[in-house]
């Protein structure tokens, strides 16, 4: 299992992070690591100078090895600043809501503010938040912070030219509400680092007390799988892609497309378990203005469908020179594009399997869309906010938008698909509430004997999250029972 430590913020505790720490432990080795003089270590208060708090942090890695690392705030700069001593220990780092421009009038202004009764009247919030973490010990806390404040306007251990010798991915992400550290004083620095990233949560704010743990979790998660990805230019974009399990010439890869509202990480665990059941290899493509792919600015039309999959797909399976035959494995609106890429490029796709694909705009579709409308504007739906970054309020509006427009109520491929010879698995959930038996049995329709219908009881839109076992089960007896007999009749 692989190690993470996790370090806090100044004026912060371990104590911050227990909780985070407890949600991360199925997946990592976490070591909860406290600064000198704070929390677990508030005996500890002499040895609270960066330079020593580098070193002490050296010390740990070279006690437990090569371990990721997430720090919040200054913790954020303290990693940094050992990662860019090429520190071998450090297998990436994930900074959050820390300031990386450091002067002597940045630090002036920052101490100046460090006085309890300054905080109380002008922060009260805050000022109550780190006197339930500190109690009596908060007030030994503020002259040694803002020394080492002064400390870093006076000798700032990040720079632009510091940072250009990193030779680990580097993710600096921060909240869109955080007013203590800004977008381009961290663009500054990112540019600067060659495996950098920047991504920010859009109604985030500073103090990780004030965030809600499960999330703080799951981004910690995302961002630290998205240093696996590896991104390349089709056309006018910039993709994020992430490969799996060992490439091999002779194999046929499953490439992952994933929904309208999705990306790499919220399919989970569905694309390492099923390619291990498999015993394949596999692909996994962000579209244009999702995750860590590149942004977007123009507006969707009706055909954003049969772009993505004649146009933008294709364009990156050339760049990637992929020569094996395809399974393509989609959820919703990406199952509607491995139907579309099919039916135009079958010499190349061994066979498709859908999960919630749809055929066509149903009356259930577009109502399953205005109650998520309406828990969107209520602040419901904020983690969309951990897949998307900056994206999040311009993707979810493309899609519900579109779906919505009167352009958009006769969309239906019927006619693109028919006839499309590549087996077929099509599977939907029996309760999914985007679309109705309709548009399995319409789909299988178009493809005809090369197609299999599969039905999900008691399930909705996502039946390989809700049902993963099951639909687990269906896939693999298909593809070894079915598909591959299917495949061989097709050929002779």
């Amino acid at each position: 299992m692989q190690k993470l430590v996790l370090i806090h913020g100044a004026l912060g505790s371990d104590r911050e992070l227990v909780q985070i720490a407890n949600l991360l432990a199925k997946d990592y080795e976490v070591i909860n690591y406290a600064l000198p003089g704070h929390g677990s270590r508030s005996n500890e208060l002499a040895k609270f100078q960066l330079k020593a708090i580098v070193a002490d942090l050296e010390s740990l890695l070279d006690t437990i090895g090569e371990a990721y690392i997430f720090g919040f705030s200054m913790g954020g700069y303290i990693a940094m600043a050992l990662a860019q001593n090429n520190c071998p220990n450090i297998l990436g780092v994930v900074t959050l809501g820390t300031k990386l421009n450091w002067s002597v009038s940045i630090a002036e202004r920052e101490s100046s503010m460090l006085q309890l009764a300054f905080m109380q009247e002008k922060a009260p919030a805050f000022y109550k938040y780190l006197h339930e973490l500190h109690g009596e010990n908060l007030a030994l806390l503020i002259t040694p912070t803002a020394q080492l404040m002064q400390e870093l306007g006076n000798d700032p251990l990040i720079t632009a030219e510091s940072v250009a010798k990193i030779e680990v991915p580097v993710h600096c992400t921060r909240g869109g509400k955080d007013k203590m550290v800004t977008k381009a004083e961290t663009m500054s620095i990112v540019d600067a680092i060659p495996l950098g990233q920047y991504f920010e949560i859009p109604n985030w704010t500073h103090p990780i007390g004030f965030l809600n743990p499960r999330a703080v979790a799951r981004h910690i998660q995302i961002q630290i799988a998205a240093m696996q990805n590896e991104y390349l230019v089709a056309g006018a974009h910039t993709i994020a892609i992430r490969k799996i399990g060992e490439w091999k010439a002779n194999q046929p890869t499953l490439v992952f497309l994933h929904e309208a509202l999705g990306g790499m990480a919220q399919w989970k665990s569905f694309p390492g378990n099923l390619s291990q059941a498999m015993q394949l290899p596999g692909l996994l493509i962000e579209m244009p203005g999702y995750g860590f792919s590149s942004a977007v600015s123009e507006k969707r039309n009706n055909r954003y469908l049969h772009d993505f999959a004649w146009e933008i797909l294709p364009a990156i399976l050339e760049k990637l020179n992929l020569q094996q035959d395809l399974i393509l494995v989609g959820h919703s609106d990406g199952g509607t594009e491995a139907l579309l890429y099919a039916a135009r490029y079958s010499h190349q796709v061994k066979a498709v399997i859908t999960l919630a694909a749809h055929i066509k705009n149903e009356t259930e579709t577009r109502a399953g869309i205005t109650p998520v409308i309406a828990a969107y504007q209520a602040g419901k739906l904020e983690n969309l906010g951990l897949y998307h970054g900056e994206k999040t309020e311009k993707l979810f509006y493309d899609w519900a938008d579109t779906w919505l427009s009167e352009d958009f109520v006769s969309w239906n491929i019927a006619e693109d698909i028919k006839g499309t010879e590549v087996p077929a698995l099509i599977l939907q959930g029996d309760t999914d509430q985007y679309g109705t038996a309709a548009q399995v049995h319409e789909i299988v329709g178009c493809l005809g004997d090369l197609a299999t219908p599969c039905f999900i009881v008691d399930c909705g839109h996502s039946p390989h999250i809700s049902h993963q076992k099951e639909v687990m089960e269906q896939i693999t007896a298909w593809w070894y029972n079915t598909a591959l007999q299917k495949e061989k009749n097709r050929n002779g």
